[in-house]
């Protein structure tokens, strides 16, 4: 289902109709052997060749996932409850659940899959820090969808803690001078591009199919990106968890994550820099 409107900005834009794009998006996905002797739907990086398992293996690269409990009823109130790194290769390299510092109102289970007794006896965040900044190399490059939302939570800085972020919502993200920008989420690159449901909210899954899409169209062109942007946009549209479940015990649940005015309070209490103008 097209958003209105786009299916006409598209075909301005581009000349050929979308079916063009589908129809081009669908080779990439096949991924033609000349050019990524792999196939997006049961794509491991462990049946790549040798050389390629060992340029990634020697990479920066990790994913990072976090999930979060609700300390509040508004989408803001939440603190870490659960983490999960992966490496190029898609290997889970750490996993944890956390203890919240604050009291919580929910565990939001139904999006989490967390429960009271998970987090009965887990560390606390301070000491996790510990553990994940003698996992993560200082040049890191952090990989995942809205990848900030987890490198605040975390209490992360670029330059100190890791060197750069690479972001799928805005990697997939369709833009144009005569449209509004429209992003997708996590759930809906991976059905689309891969044949996959991601509905499962498990940091390690979502950690996971993060650096498979990364590394599946990292190599892609600029005209190659914008084909499947234009292909996603032409999917059914998969909702997000947050699309589908407005409140959960009456915790608000239209936002993924903290708002700016979150942000700038938190850097501001913390005396941290501000990475939104720094």
């Amino acid at each position: 289902n097209l958003t209105p409107g786009v299916e006409g900005v598209a075909n301005q834009m581009y000349g050929p109709p979308l079916s063009y794009y589908a129809n081009k998006t669908a080779e990439l996905i096949q991924m033609d052997p000349n050019r990524y002797s792999y196939n997006a739907h049961d794509f491991d990086p462990h049946m790549l060749p040798k050389e390629q398992q060992e340029e990634l293996r020697n990479s920066k690269l990790y994913s990072i996932d976090v999930e979060c409990v609700a300390t509040g009823y508004r989408h803001c109130d939440r603190d870490v409850a659960r983490i999960a790194i992966v490496n190029a290769m898609c290997e889970v390299v750490y996993r944890t659940f956390v203890k919240p510092e604050l009291e919580v109102v929910s565990y939001l289970t139904p999006l989490t899959g967390i429960t009271e007794e998970d987090i009965k006896n887990a560390p606390s965040l301070k000491a996790v820090m510990k553990e994940i900044r003698a996992i993560l190399p200082k040049d890191a490059i952090l990989v995942g969808q809205g990848i900030g939302h987890d490198i605040f939570w975390l209490h992360l800085q670029a330059g100190v803690d890791y060197a750069s972020e690479i972001d799928l919502l805005k990697v997939f993200r369709f833009s144009s001078s005569m449209h509004s920008s429209i992003s997708f989420s996590l759930r809906h690159e991976a059905v689309s591009l891969m044949g996959v449901d991601t509905n499962w909210h498990n940091p390690e899954t979502d950690a996971i199919y993060s650096m498979k899409l990364y590394l599946l169209f990292r190599k892609s062109s600029k005209t190659d990106l914008q084909m499947i942007r234009i292909f996603l946009l032409q999917q059914p549209r998969v909702p997000s968890f947050h699309q589908q479940m407005a409140k959960i015990e009456g915790v608000d649940m239209k936002k993924s994550g903290p708002c700016k005015d979150c942000r700038e309070r938190f850097y501001r209490d913390n005396g941290l820099p501000n990475p939104l103008y720094d």
